[in-house]
């Protein structure tokens, strides 16, 4: 049943598309516009040497009324543990009292900015499964608690834990390791794509998705892709084509781009970002897969010049021989914007620049499409991007981004699956700034405007919509 909704999408105007984002002028990827990692030479919290208890307040101020551990410890590590771990990448931990005050000032700053938790979903739009987003008052409590010196309290009399936000896998039937250790040999970032080989003799589905990183330290985000049997020598000669353990690429693997999310392309597997403990797909579906296919595992490393580290990562994966409902994730993008870039023109030096598609393609189907999970992807200029549902009686938005960031790319799981019936409107709208003090670094210095099209390089730019669906 898949396979005829994958043929009638060929047709379509969303299976136009193309994502890929290899750039042979830039291997490193993304420029370091901005490194994730804190510079390891440089204290943010270096405070009066004289303050050195932090339970010591004003005087006239009297003793702190928000502390660690009365207050702020079971906020801190459900929105930030699972990712500042004492190994985890970035070096910033905040599992401990000891982590969280040397990283005060550090953290309000990134707090007050609203840049720290990376949930980019605007909290006007739906409801997601698994946030991680502060609450309002959580970020009023934490705020109180770094400005009145971050106050260590009563480790004796903690307060309960939260209800962790975050989800993970039910169990591990396919394991799939990085063939050989890899040492990162572009800083700060490094994509590097790792062809692995699918081991199941029988079809199936993957029905959850999970990353086991090697490196805690130093793996920033990982992306899978599935590419099936008839792809596998072509995978094979591409990662042959260069020097060590598999290939430089960067947002999608390279492979048929011009097929991606097509019949016999590439198709996106899931991804993971550092404290996610992997996910189990919709009750009753998953992504079909073939033996002899190819797993490529895209892996983007953040490290610094002079340091030396490797890694072996693995991807986990749940498998069932029968789901209810066959799934794919559902590329969405103007078709127009690819066979003619400059209908997506973002022109040098604009500050404020959409662009936007919508299409009914319930009806071109003749079914409904069952919604589980919307995502955005834009490059380096991008600041803000919105996908909805446009019925007759009104909107229905999916997810909204009002601010965007290249390196917090997440899955927003909506709460309750949203249906596309035949006569309603499937919307994208991207935005970007193209101005002078919005441009990215590279080799050291920032690039000036110029007018930027769709395409695959890091300094060109894309408004893509990746959504997990089923045809009912």
């Amino acid at each position: 049943m898949m396979k005829t909704w994958r043929a009638l999408l060929v047709g379509g105007v969303v299976m136009g598309l193309s994502v890929g984002c290899g750039d042979p002028d830039n291997p490193g990827g993304e420029p370091n516009q901005e490194s994730n990692q804190t510079d390891p030479n440089q204290d943010p919290n270096q405070t009066d040497p004289n303050q050195t208890d932090p339970n010591q307040t004003d005087p006239n101020q009297g003793p702190a009324s928000v502390t660690y551990y009365q207050h702020a410890q079971p906020i801190i590590e459900a929105r930030c543990g699972g990712c500042h771990g004492v190994d985890d990448i970035g070096g910033l931990e905040l599992i401990t009292y000891e982590g969280v005050y040397s990283n005060r000032l550090l953290s309000e700053a990134t707090i007050r900015e609203g840049t720290m938790p990376p949930w980019l979903a605007g909290d006007e739009c739906t409801e997601y499964r698994h946030s991680f987003a502060l609450k309002p008052e959580e970020r009023e409590l934490l705020l109180e608690f770094f400005e009145e010196g971050a106050a260590e309290g009563d480790p004796a009399d903690p307060a309960p834990p939260l209800e962790a936000s975050a989800t993970s896998l039910s169990r591990v039937d396919v394991e799939l390791e990085m063939p050989v250790d890899y040492e990162p040999r572009l800083q700060p970032d490094d994509y590097r794509c790792f062809p692995i080989d699918w081991t199941e003799e029988e079809p199936g589905y993957i029905t959850g998705f999970n990353v086991s990183p090697g490196n805690p330290e130093i793996v920033h985000h990982v992306i899978a892709f599935y590419a099936p049997p008839e792809l596998a020598a072509e995978v094979e000669a591409r990662e042959a084509a260069e020097e060590g353990p598999g290939y430089t690429c960067f947002g999608t693997p390279g492979i048929s781009d011009e097929n991606f999310g097509r019949p016999g392309g590439v198709a996106w597997l899931g991804s993971w970002a550092p404290g996610g403990l992997g996910i189990d797909f919709p009750e009753g579906t998953g992504l079909p897969v073939e033996p002899g296919s190819k797993v490529i595992v895209q892996v983007h490393y953040n490290t610094y010049e002079g340091e030396t580290h490797t890694d072996r990562s693995a991807v986990q994966f749940r498998f069932d021989e029968t789901v209810e409902r066959s799934a794919m994730y559902l590329p969405w993008a103007n078709p127009n914007w690819l066979s003619n870039p400059n209908s997506m023109l973002i022109p040098a030096g604009d500050a404020e620049v959409r662009h936007s598609f919508g299409f009914d393609i319930a009806s071109m189907l003749g079914a409904n499409v069952r919604i589980y999970s919307a995502n955005l992807h834009m490059h380096l200029l991008g600041t803000r991007g919105r996908q909805w549902i446009q019925r007759s009686t009104g909107q229905a938005c999916l997810l909204d981004v009002p601010r965007w960031d290249f390196n917090w790319q997440y899955e927003f799981v909506l709460e309750e699956p949203e249906v596309l019936a035949p006569g309603d409107q499937l919307w994208i709208e991207c935005e970007w700034d193209n101005s002078a003090a919005n441009q990215p670094i590279i080799q050291g210095e920032r690039i000036e405007p110029q007018d930027v099209r769709w395409g695959d390089g890091t300094t060109d730019e894309m408004c893509l919509g990746i959504f997990y669906v089923t045809f009912e």
